[in-house]
């Protein structure tokens, strides 16, 4: 009875392993950084679920919060490989938002907009250089 059970799991974990893709479906864009580069998902060319890279409020710093995913989804974090085992495992892919988070607030985001200061700006924000204190009373902006 035991080589039965033993029999069984093999079977279903087989039939696990071979439902799992190993490679990209035909026709899909975004495959994540093993098969095109990194931030395949844009806001000027979303994605659909199950598709990345998107560059999403999970990894932190500059980000395009889930403006590179279509309509409600969101930017997941690390969680492409629930959609094929041929993703890298830091692949963040667009997905269906959870019923107990809210959705990430929209970054506002206008194409063409620089993602650094220009050179030789003095006064970068509070994520650059001196930070909140490079105006002050004695040396305004």
């Amino acid at each position: 009875m035991n080589a039965d059970l033993v029999f069984l799991a093999l079977v279903l974990l087989f039939g696990f392993i071979q439902s799992q893709a190993l490679e990209p479906p035909e026709g899909q864009r975004c495959s994540g950084r093993n098969f095109q580069a990194r931030r395949c998902c844009t806001p000027e060319s979303p994605c659909n679920e199950g598709e990345g890279d998107c560059d999403g409020p999970g990894d932190g710093g500059g980000h395009d919060g889930d403006l590179g995913c279509k309509g409600e989804l969101v930017c997941g974090s690390n969680n492409c490989k629930k959609y094929g085992l041929y993703f890298h495992e830091k692949d963040d892919c667009c997905e269906k938002p959870s019923a107990n988070s809210a959705k990430t607030p929209q970054v506002k985001y206008v194409p063409g907009t620089p993602l650094e200061p220009p050179p030789g700006q003095r006064c970068k924000g509070r994520n650059y250089d001196q930070g909140r204190r490079c105006c002050t009373p004695d040396n305004p902006c």
